[in-house]
């Protein structure tokens, strides 16, 4: 089913690009990027002049790319990183690494029925992009908000499981390859998110540790968790 965008207001894709000039330094107009009126989520990662944007597009369940190679000048073509037919896609993460672009995202699958976490590549800097390949969780149709990070040939996931535990608590659960995606690991609990509306993680590299940042909201207050691991996924502590 498709929800057409809000009729009062809508969202503009747009990237600003900063000026350094020698006695000011500011910010450039506006360059809008989309037309549709209906883009959610957007994500930048920049590397010398070439700039990588990705977002959602709300209500059509798309995972959408671009890219500039002149610093935000100029602008390419907008490439489509859901590929098959009867994908319905959203959460998408954009991850620039050793071996290059990775984008993951929430996908269901609308034909079979089936909810899981796909992975689309780029090695060529954003020309091209390999198929989707998709991940299945222990909870299928049962997880949301999945993010990932990316080093060498490592790659983290880390989504929320909708479902109670042993604990009678919702975990927070990860998932981790070594070797790019070819084979991952079993489900490892970070922790107990303790939430009635979850929001989305944030997961980073800093130098050799891996952070994972969550909010969330038990009853009425709003707190933040940090966890630090230098472990490759698994818990070490929380910050």
């Amino acid at each position: 089913m498709r929800v057409g965008a809000p009729k009062t207001a809508y969202l503009l894709l747009i990237i600003i690009i900063i000026c350094y000039l020698p006695a000011f330094a500011g910010w450039s107009e506006n360059v809008r990027l989309t037309y549709r009126g209906n883009e959610i989520m957007p994500q930048v990662i920049a590397r010398n002049d070439t700039v990588h944007v990705v977002w959602d597009e709300m209500g059509y369940g798309h995972v959408l790319y671009i890219r500039s190679t002149n610093g935000g000048e100029t602008w390419g073509s907008i490439a489509d990183l859901i590929a098959p037919s009867g994908h319905f896609a959203s959460s998408a993460t954009l991850n620039l690494g050793e071996h290059g672009l990775l984008v993951s995202w929430f996908d269901h699958d609308t034909i079979q029925g089936l909810t899981r976490i796909a992975i689309a590549k780029s090695s060529n800097n954003g020309r091209s992009w390999s198929q989707p390949s998709y991940i299945n969780t222990e909870n299928p149709n049962h997880f949301g908000f999945p993010v990932s990070a990316v080093k060498g040939d490592s790659i983290f996931l880390v989504y929320f499981s909708n479902r109670d535990d042993s604990t009678g608590l919702s975990p927070l659960k990860s998932m981790y390859s070594y070797n790019y995606g070819q084979t991952w690991s079993n489900e490892v609990t970070v922790g107990h998110y303790l939430a009635i509306e979850p929001q989305p993680p944030r997961m980073k590299y800093c130098n050799v540790a891996l952070l994972l940042a969550f909010s969330c909201v038990p009853d009425s207050d709003h707190f933040n968790q940090l966890y630090r691991t230098s472990k490759h996924g698994c818990r070490e502590n929380m910050v």
